[in-house]
């Protein structure tokens, strides 16, 4: 088997940070989350576009062997330092019709639907532990709010969760 040899290339893409640390945000808040979150969806955005210009120019700038050839999607690899923002890179991705494969990246476990089943899951295996039981009711799966919770909290004979049974 004959390895085909590659010749690699590196692109920094560099951002202007300092006009987001001034910048207010709608509700008035300028925290850190909201910054990280406007910093990797401008990232992002900026990122996912420059792939997509990249593979529309069509420009030979892959070097395979002795010739040149356009470039295609398996030919790009975004690291991330942490694991923090792949969801929303993903968002991105998915959003500009751009594949990917996620390879070391964040756990299935972490979407907030997987959690939810798990949550389930757990109550039917083990329905006398109150924690299980309380993130089904707020979950997507049944919908209750937290006041709602608390008006069924205060119905309850002792005032506990295990009332409900």
């Amino acid at each position: 088997m004959t390895r085909k040899k590659k010749t690699t290339r590196v692109e920094l893409i560099e951002l202007d940070t300092e006009e987001e640390v001034d910048e207010e945000f709608e509700d008035g808040e300028t925290n850190d989350e909201q910054l990280d979150d406007a910093t990797f969806e401008e990232e992002f955005d900026l990122l996912t576009e420059r792939m997509l210009e990249i593979v529309h120019q069509g420009q030979e700038v892959i070097k395979e062997n002795d010739s040149w050839r356009k470039p295609q999607w398996k030919d790009f690899a975004v690291l991330l330092p942490s694991r923090t923002g792949l969801i929303k890179l993903e968002k991105f991705l998915k959003e500009k019709n751009i594949p990917f494969v996620v390879h070391g990246g964040i756990g299935f476990f972490e979407r907030q639907e997987v959690k939810d089943m798990l949550s389930l899951l757990k109550w039917i295996s083990r329905p006398w532990e109150c924690v299980y039981i309380l993130a089904v009711l707020r979950s997507p799966i049944v919908g209750l709010k937290l006041d709602e919770l608390f008006c069924h909290k205060k119905q309850c004979p002792g005032g506990t969760v295990e009332g409900i049974w």
